[in-house]
């Protein structure tokens, strides 16, 4: 499966990086650090 870039979602993703929740920073902090199977988190 190939996932194509969206210019438009851009600033989306960015006010949901500026705006995340304790949690969220917690999951992509585990994800970023323990690659799991293989797999990069960004």
């Amino acid at each position: 499966m190939k996932i194509y870039y969206n210019p438009k979602l851009k600033e989306l993703a960015r006010q949901l990086r500026n705006n995340a929740t304790k949690s969220e920073i917690k999951l992509w902090t585990f994800l970023r650090r323990n690659q799991m199977h293989g797999y990069d988190f960004h």
